[in-house]
């Protein structure tokens, strides 16, 4: 029987995104990583081909798992009381999940080294931007009973993603605990675009 493994990949996920978290993505690197774990850089290589393969699965992790309970707040039965559940999901979620809320509002994709993450990472990349788009559209049907206007579809969007974040940034940003006035303000942007 071989030897346990003594790092496993999560742990080097783990890592990842505290520091991504504390200091953003440009300083996650092997020797970093490893270090904040004690291994040695030999066991990263056994799990993850590149820093960016990491950085890859930090951010899909993430993104995915965001985006479950996001969509699942989408589908409730009242479409108005559907998307108001998926707005305030991302304050409550970012405050329960304070490391992974900073990976995700604070930085994009693109400063994960998209361009270099392995073929089968950029293919979850790309479902995980089908099915948002794929939910947000059927919400919007739901919503407007019909096919939405560019208008319906800019406040939607803007209610749904672009307010609740703008909302928990700040604190993010400064390290600082979400308040409830947070979810205050995106309650009632929601409820004032979303007539």
């Amino acid at each position: 029987m071989g030897r346990r493994s003594e790092f496993a990949a999560a742990d080097f996920l783990g890592a990842a995104l505290e520091l991504t978290a504390v200091s953003g993505p440009h300083a996650v690197n092997v020797a970093a990583v490893a270090g904040r774990l004690g291994a040695p850089t030999g066991s990263f290589y056994h799990r993850y081909e590149s820093r960016a393969a990491l950085l890859g699965e930090l951010w899909l992790g993430v993104v995915e798992e965001f985006q479950q309970g996001w969509s699942a707040a989408l589908k409730a039965e009242a479409p108005r009381d559907a998307g108001l559940a998926a707005a305030l999901f991302t304050p409550r979620w970012c405050r329960s999940q304070p490391l992974k809320a900073a990976v995700l509002a604070l930085h994009h994709r693109r400063d994960f080294e998209r361009d270099q993450w392995p073929a089968a990472l950029k293919s979850r990349d790309r479902r995980a931007g089908r099915e948002l788009n794929a939910g947000l559209a059927q919400f919007m049907r739901r919503l407007y009973k019909g096919k939405p206007t560019e208008a319906q579809q800019a406040l939607a969007r803007f209610a749904l993603i672009d307010a609740p974040l703008a909302a928990v940034r700040p604190y993010l940003e400064t390290h600082k605990e979400i308040p409830g006035v947070a979810e205050t303000a995106v309650k009632a942007t929601y409820l004032a675009l979303i007539r």
